[in-house]
Parts: structure tokens; C-alpha cells; sequence
């Protein structure tokens, strides 16, 4: 999968969750998203810096989109010359974001839990073997 699938694929997934934003808004919501997590920041200098290299685009040009993201309708470039623009209204995206990390949550809930079940069968065998040496060590049982 090249660079800019792999962006596309995470601008349709961002999109299946937030269904309310335009398509120019997931796309930027799927950059600063993707650039957080490729980055492993979440300031904007770190995600401009990766999100430039994996688009080529200057940094200014992807700084400006990200920044724009969050401005009112009318504080957008190109507004003052009559070009709509939406803005992203915060409260209709809270609960499709709270849906989708909850989902995740309960996945890596069961991952985790099915690997501490693995792990504490594996924990209790070394520690049973601990315990033991230790006990004969105190009791002399082994000298």
C-alpha cells in the first residue's frame, strides 16, 4: 500500500465514523490524526513535519490546512471573498468520537485480558518455582 493509499484508507475510515463532516473536513481530521500517530506527538510542528513528508508538501501549506481546520467559518481563507466554508461543529462530533474510541477500547480491553489470562498461566508456573526454592532455602531443606 503506498503512502497516499494508506491515507485515503484512514480518510475513509475517519469519514465511516463522522459522517456529518464534509469531505474536506475528514480529510484534514484524517491528516492531524494520522500525523499524531506517525509522529507520536500530538503538537503541531511534530504532525506538519510528518504529514509534509508523507504528502510532499511544504511545510507552510500543510501547517495553514491544519490550522484552518480549526478556525470559525469565517476566519477560513477565501471567506472574505464570498467562498463558503463550513466550520466543524464540536458538539455533533463528540459522540461519534466517544463511539469509536469506546469500540477500540473494548477491543484492546479483550486483547489485554486475553493476554494477562495467557501470561498469568505462564507468571504462575515461574513463581510457584520461586516460591519453592525459597522455601527450602529458609527451612535448610536444600543444604
Amino acid at each position: 500500500m503506498s503512502r497516499l493509499e494508506a491515507v485515503s484508507a484512514w480518510e475513509a475510515e475517519v469519514s465511516s465514523h463522522w459522517p456529518q463532516l464534509s469531505r474536506p473536513q475528514a480529510a484534514v481530521l484524517a491528516l492531524w490524526s494520522l500525523g499524531m500517530t506517525l509522529a507520536q506527538r500530538c503538537g503541531q510542528t511534530s504532525v506538519v513535519a510528518v504529514v509534509a513528508g508523507l504528502l510532499g508538501h511544504s511545510e507552510n501549506t500543510v501547517r495553514q490546512r491544519l490550522r484552518e481546520w480549526c478556525y470559525a467559518a469565517g476566519d477560513k481563507a477565501g471567506s472574505r471573498r464570498g467562498i463558503a466554508r463550513r466550520e466543524v461543529e464540536v458538539a455533533t462530533g463528540f459522540a461519534p468520537l466517544l463511539g469509536w474510541v469506546l469500540a477500540w477500547w473494548e477491543t484492546a480491553g479483550r486483547d489485554a485480558g486475553r493476554d494477562a489470562g495467557r501470561d498469568a498461566g505462564r507468571d504462575a508456573g515461574r513463581d510457584a518455582g520461586r516460591d519453592a526454592g525459597r522455601d527450602a532455602a529458609a527451612t535448610g531443606a536444600g543444604a
